[in-house]
This record gives C-alpha cells, sequence and structure tokens, in this order.
C-alpha cells in the first residue's frame, strides 16, 4: 500500500498568508521595521513575497520596492484588513491544493485558474523600486 502524499501547508498557520494571496497586509518584522504590500507568493516555512511594497524602519525611513521577498523566520506579525474573510479564504485553499494530484516535496505546484501560484523557491534579494 502506497503512502499518501500530503501537502505539509495544510497542517499549519501557514495556510493564512498563502490562502489569502492578493491581499493588502502590513507585516511587522522583528527588527521593529514594517513591510506594507500585496502577497505574490508564500509557503510552507511563512516565507512571504509582497509586490508594490513599502519599508518603514524604525528611525521613519521609508524605502519602497518593486518586489520583496521576506523570510518566514524574521516576521512578528502579519496585519490583514478587517475585511478579510480567513475561513473561506483557506476553506477554498485547501479544495484547491487537494485537488493538486502531482504534488511532491521541493516542487512546484501548478496555477490553478483564479488562484495565485505557490513556490517552494527562496529569493533572497530584495529589488529597488527606481
Amino acid at each position: 500500500m502506497r503512502k499518501r502524499k500530503h501537502n505539509p501547508i495544510l497542517n499549519t498557520l501557514c495556510i493564512i498568508p498563502a490562502s489569502t494571496m492578493g491581499k493588502r497586509v502590513a507585516v511587522e518584522l522583528k527588527n521593529d521595521s514594517e513591510i506594507q504590500g500585496i502577497i505574490e507568493e508564500a509557503d510552507q516555512f511563512m516565507n512571504i513575497t509582497l509586490i508594490d511594497a513599502e519599508q518603514r524602519n524604525p528611525n521613519g525611513k521609508i524605502l519602497t520596492f518593486e518586489w520583496v521577498h521576506i523570510k518566514g523566520t524574521t516576521i512578528r506579525y502579519i496585519h490583514y484588513e478587517d475585511s478579510v474573510n480567513f475561513v473561506n479564504s483557506c476553506k477554498n485553499y485547501m479544495k484547491i491544493l487537494k485537488g493538486t494530484q502531482n504534488y511532491e516535496k521541493g516542487s512546484r505546484l501548478r496555477k490553478v485558474e483564479g488562484t495565485p501560484q505557490i513556490t517552494e523557491n527562496i529569493i533572497v534579494q530584495m529589488k529597488p523600486k527606481y
């Protein structure tokens, strides 16, 4: 009997940023800075990529980026708008993930029409917007 493949993102809170891709968030980091932007990608390690991002440092300096990748271990909090319905987002996202047959550890999930793509690749550069 073959062991059933499962998606580790379904068993953790990492499903929340993954299921709310396309929503505007404010990510508070452990170094007391904050980055606001739209979630482009999220993975099972809570790594998040934001587009149209704006970083506010503790000293008040503001930087803008076309996109920025945030390593999950540096995140303290993720703040959402009040209008986000987490229950429906997670339920819909779980249906999509459970319907993906070819999921294997380390592989990309195919983009399902109308939903953002998940990736496990890690981007470590920040690209400033000029």
